[in-house]
């Protein structure tokens, strides 16, 4: 009997579909240094040897936890670029005292300059407000939604660009 943990005929499969270009051989090529900073809600990982003062970073759904984009600043001197249009997080930002290097932009991101309808989230509570159509059969708490601007990464990026570096 065959073992189905230890069974050759997966791999024989994959040599046979990589000999007739259906899939690839990948293996590790490279190994960064990395680390997770922030909340555990809010964090993220990173590969901090890059960054330095002169790093600019967008961060795009803040929400009412800025702990990564914090650290960020503490750590390298650089600037967040941070954006939001749902009036919880306006609200949320405009009561924190936030450094110099932190900069708040009440739009959002999308793949068209313009306004969007954003929706509520489904649940009260919850932070995130969505541009996505409600999954079907899904019933919303509130289904008042709220227009704000949107932007292209690169009509941000230009713009941002375009703007005399702010001292941190």
């Amino acid at each position: 009997m065959i073992d189905p943990l230890h069974s050759p005929f997966p791999f024989l499969k994959r040599c046979v579909n990589v000999l007739l270009d259906r899939d690839l051989f990948m293996r590790e090529q490279t190994s960064v240094h990395r680390e997770r900073r922030g909340s555990d809600y809010g964090g993220w990982w990173l590969h901090p040897d890059p960054l330095g003062s002169a790093s600019v970073v967008y961060s795009f759904g803040v929400g009412d936890d800025v702990t990564f984009d914090l650290w960020l600043i503490q750590r390298f001197g650089l600037r967040v670029e941070a954006f939001d249009p749902t009036p919880r997080s306006i609200a949320w930002v405009s009561s924190q005292q936030l450094p110099a290097g932190f900069a708040f932009h009440p739009i959002g991101l999308a793949d068209f300059d313009g306004d969007a309808e954003f929706r509520p989230p489904p649940v009260a509570s919850h932070m995130s407000f969505s541009i996505q159509p409600p999954h079907q059969g899904r019933q919303e708490e509130s289904s008042a939604g709220i227009a704000a601007p949107v932007r292209r990464l690169s009509s941000i990026m230009r713009n941002a660009r375009a703007r005399p570096n702010r001292p941190h």
